[in-house]
């Protein structure tokens, strides 16, 4: 049964996530990336506290100083810089490219994890990890050459604003689950990250000079309402579940199986045409996701195991 729980969730991770990409395009044009990353946030924010308080949770107790600083620094990491410079990536490449850019966050959590909290590296997963990045990689060959070309410097930048916003989400995910660890419940939890996410946001967007605006096309509004409520609150929420249940470094691999749900939306909106290269780049990425959710007999670090999540 457990078993099947965390196949459910990577699976619903996966599809939600993989559309998204194309739906982010939606939000780029009159409102600057800032100010609808903060939209979004105060959106999902508020559905999450909303939902607290009718089901009575009662999100407004246990949460120390202390807390609310280490909640404070995921929602700065996750909800606020990543999304920035994924947004900000968005509108210099194609959604299949910035898809692709993601899936370095498994590479990004195992780096980090043996940085910060001194976790050794898990052989199997860095090899996982690089046999699906090698399948992306075929995938997107001739958009590579491309970016690497004279007339490249637009997609450079955003390719290295993707970058950065995976090294980000990497930081931010460690944290999030480190606070599932500390009995920090995961509803509340997202909720005052996204909060906290949207009001850096908010700062940079007054700190730069900028006045709000808005779009109120049906194309804005109803792409941000599905960014906010399942790109975030829906999708998070069984993000972390699935990074307490099986740690930080295979749950993030999902970020390397998302470009290619995001190739099939493509190939239904944006007539995206199967070559060579992308069959073999998805079999390398199927294969990379069966070696690393192999069970390997060894427990997850003591500060990912689940603990509020039932």
């Amino acid at each position: 049964m457990n078993s099947l729980k965390t196949l459910a969730l990577y699976c619903l991770i996966v599809l939600i996530w993989g559309s998204t990409w194309i739906v982010i395009t939606f939000q780029l044009g009159v409102v600057p990336p800032e100010l609808s990353v903060a939209y979004r946030f105060t959106l999902a924010s508020l559905m999450l506290f909303i939902w607290l308080l009718v089901s009575r949770r009662g999100c407004l107790v246990s949460f120390s100083l202390a807390d609310h600083l280490s909640v404070a620094a995921q929602g700065l990491m996750l909800f606020g810089l990543n999304y920035w410079f994924v947004y900000l990536g968005s509108a210099r490449l194609g959604s299949g490219m910035v898809a692709v850019l993601s899936s370095l966050l498994p590479i990004f959590t195992s780096i980090n994890q043996y940085v910060f909290l001194r976790q050794p590296f898990r052989w199997r997963a860095v090899v996982a990890s690089v046999i699906g990045i090698a399948g992306v990689l075929m995938i997107f060959y001739p958009e590579l050459v491309a970016m690497a070309g004279p007339e490249g410097g637009g997609e450079g930048l955003g390719a290295l604003f993707c970058v950065l916003a995976a090294w980000m989400a990497s930081v931010g995910n460690i944290i999030a689950i480190r606070n599932g660890g500390r009995n920090i419940p995961i509803l509340e939890t997202s909720a005052w990250a996204m909060g906290y996410g949207a009001l850096f946001m908010y700062i940079v967007v007054f700190g730069s000079g900028d006045t709000l605006t808005f779009d109120i096309s049906f194309s804005y509004i109803s792409s941000l309402f599905y960014l906010a409520f399942f790109g975030s609150v829906i999708a998070f929420i069984a993000y972390f579940t699935l990074g307490m249940r099986i740690g930080p470094e295979r749950s993030s691999y999902v970020s390397v199986a998302i470009p290619v749900v995001a190739l099939g939306f493509s190939t239904v909106f944006e007539d995206y045409h199967w070559t060579f290269n992308a069959v073999v780049g998805v079999g390398l990425i199927l294969l990379g996701n069966i070696l690393m959710l192999r069970r390997t007999g060894h427990a997850a670090p003591a500060a990912f195991r689940e603990s509020s999540v039932s």
